[in-house]
């Protein structure tokens, strides 16, 4: 007489392991906002006078979405009235946050792309888990591809997982 044991994976602890992976995530994606920010030309006091005087003055603009020969002061023309683009940065935290997030709903079918099993018994709980890990440090337009796209996703068991340290891991631009 045979006897077939189910594997099921522990939800809780399913969820707990990929929170911890999102707190690690989210503060991977903030240090990309806060390299972004740093590195956004700085505006001298020449700059600001001369956006002062343009948002006064209404002009053509070139925006495509806009029938030639309208004017739109230069505030209206995608940036801001001192004249400071900051809109590449500004919730980049976030929205790299939710497309790693959105990597996840194939978390109970995605295989680990090491070993190829389902579930695996992680090393010092005996604790059976599907491949938690969705790689956070991949860029922008990675990350949007694999949300995007599932045949673009990388799934990992933990202890398998290519995590980069904190010392070497540099943020994607």
């Amino acid at each position: 007489m045979a006897v077939t044991i189910a594997i099921m994976p522990d939800g809780l602890q399913v969820f707990r392991r990929v929170s911890n992976l999102a707190v690690r995530a989210m503060h991977h994606f903030q240090q990309l906002e806060a390299v972004q920010a740093l590195l956004e030309p700085a505006i001298t006091e020449q700059q600001q006078s001369a956006a002062t005087t343009a948002a006064i003055a209404p002009k053509p603009c070139n925006n495509s979405d806009t029938p030639a020969g309208n004017t739109i002061a230069a505030a209206g023309c995608g940036g801001s009235s001192n004249g400071h683009h900051r809109d590449h940065a500004d919730g980049v935290a976030l929205k790299c946050l939710l497309l790693w997030l959105a990597c996840y709903d194939d978390l109970f079918s995605r295989r680990c792309d090491v070993s190829g099993t389902l579930i695996a018994w992680e090393p010092g709980t005996a604790i059976p888990l599907p491949p938690i890990v969705r790689p956070y440090w991949l860029s922008l337009e990675g990350l949007a591809d694999a949300a995007r796209d599932p045949s673009k996703r990388k799934a990992y068991h933990y202890h398998l997982a290519p995590l980069p340290s904190a010392s070497t891991a540099a943020p994607a631009a």
